[in-house]
């Protein structure tokens, strides 16, 4: 075993933990993008106190680097499937506490979204279809549904005495939810991936 890496690491109740943050996004090299496939060698480095994960290309490696700790070889993993993310409640509830963005053309959203959505941004459907699933699981109840404007307005609690949360009913179809249920799904596993 490396004489510098046993000075850090010992077997058993004296083994020190070491909480490392996930695979980076750049190569610490070359700057360039570390696309899923790409070989990777990944250091672990002592500097200023602290212990710093830098990543690298296979092919810009510049070999051992001072106060190295532990280097190993991976593969960059392909992105999380949004099919296999898991809805957390929790989360549903800080989407529904986010700000709505104003509705605007330079929202990044297609003409066909914009369509399919009656005029209301991304954002709102999102929050509509997270409110949905909370009132599935009986995290969220309905206090009221009010008319302003011949726009009915739905006012939720959540069940541990959260909101009140104000969304209008956007009335979706099955088919414009599962649209959304894509999305969302997409955004949370963005999330976990970053």
């Amino acid at each position: 075993m490396n004489e510098l890496f046993s000075r850090y690491v010992r077997w058993g109740r004296d083994a020190l933990e070491y909480s490392l943050k996930p695979l980076g996004k750049i190569c610490a090299a070359t700057g360039s993008p570390l696309s899923p496939g790409t070989v990777c060698r990944c250091v672990l480095v002592e500097q200023n106190g602290q212990t710093l994960r830098l990543d690298y290309r296979h092919d810009a490696w510049p070999g051992p680097v001072p106060n190295q700790l532990a280097v190993w070889k991976t593969v960059v993993p392909p992105p999380l499937n949004p099919d296999a993310v898991h809805l957390d409640s929790d989360r549903l509830l800080e989407l529904l506490e986010e700000p709505v963005p104003e509705f605007s053309d330079d929202l990044h959203e297609s003409q066909h979204d914009q369509q399919e959505l009656a005029g209301y941004s991304e954002a709102e459907a999102i929050r509509y279809v997270a409110a949905l699933f909370l009132l599935q699981r009986r995290k969220l109840k309905l206090d009221d549904a009010v008319s302003r404007q011949g726009v009915e307005t739905l006012r939720l609690l959540g069940s541990r005495g959260e909101g009140p949360f104000e969304l209008v009913n956007l009335r979706l179809k099955d088919e414009e939810i599962h649209a959304i249920i894509q999305k969302l799904k997409q955004r949370l596993a963005t999330e976990v991936s970053t």
